[in-house]
């Protein structure tokens, strides 16, 4: 199996966090037209590229989605910390 890179490391510590502070109200939605998943999106700060279609969208995506944008507005600081913590983790694959 091959060893997670820094985002993977920081993504899997930070998903849970991501769902509830950005998506907590997502299972409250039943209304999934295409103008208020438009709205949905505005309001999350997601790119309206990824509404093609009216209907419920997949919570994964959302989070991943999310998860990618606040990725790279992570200072270099920030993400070093990743770095290392990946880099460990392939340091122990190999032992």
């Amino acid at each position: 199996k091959k060893t997670m890179c820094c985002y993977f490391v920081w993504l899997d510590e930070n998903r849970d966090k991501i769902r509830n502070d950005y998506f907590a109200d997502f299972k409250g939605i039943t209304d999934w037209s295409l103008e208020n998943k438009k709205n949905y999106y505005i309001s999350k700060g997601l790119p309206l590229e990824k509404v093609v279609k009216d209907g419920k969208p997949r919570i994964a995506s959302l989070v991943t989605t999310k998860a990618g944008i606040i990725w790279k507005s992570l200072s270099f600081e920030e993400r070093s910390i990743y770095e290392e913590k990946a880099k460990m983790l392939k340091q122990n694959t190999k032992q």
